[in-house]
């Protein structure tokens, strides 16, 4: 096979994707033409005084998580309430998270249906919250993902 061939090969095989519309520019994900598309994300309808939820259901359960919490640890002496999302999955390996902008937790995501989340994921990153405002820091985070 001469040089230019080979070459020309190369950059067909690197370049094909991008060129049949496979690789999607915004998240750089190779997309099979049978993805589903991306649920919307559900807009929070519910307002409580500790959270936002997309629904009554997962606000109600994200109020048990966090009485619990604070029926064995007490009540954090500052709290200012936080979205909680759902979203799709990414394939990252990450099943949710909390992120953290001093002095106040920015929001709470869950990568899994509510149903899954229950005991597992949303209680987990609930807690992730409750303890940044009651140890007023993000400590507890090192302490729970080892």
């Amino acid at each position: 096979m001469s040089r230019a061939v080979f070459i020309w090969f190369v950059v067909l095989i690197l370049l094909a994707p991008c060129a049949f519309g496979k690789i999607c520019p915004r998240c750089g994900r190779d997309h099979l033409p049978n993805d589903p598309p991306a649920p919307k994300v559900e807009p929070l309808a519910v307002t409580r005084e500790r959270f936002y939820a997309p629904s009554i259901e997962i606000a109600d359960e994200a109020d048990r998580i966090l009485d619990r919490l604070e029926e064995r640890y007490g009540k954090p002496k500052v709290w200012k309430p936080f979205p909680i999302y759902f979203k799709r999955y990414t394939g990252n390996g990450v099943a949710g998270y909390t992120l953290y902008s001093q002095p106040v937790v920015k929001e709470v995501v869950v990568f899994e249906p509510f149903a899954n989340s229950v005991g597992a994921t949303l209680d987990h990153e609930l807690t992730h919250a409750f303890f940044f405002y009651f140890l007023n820091s993000n400590f507890d985070l090192f302490l729970n993902e080892g």
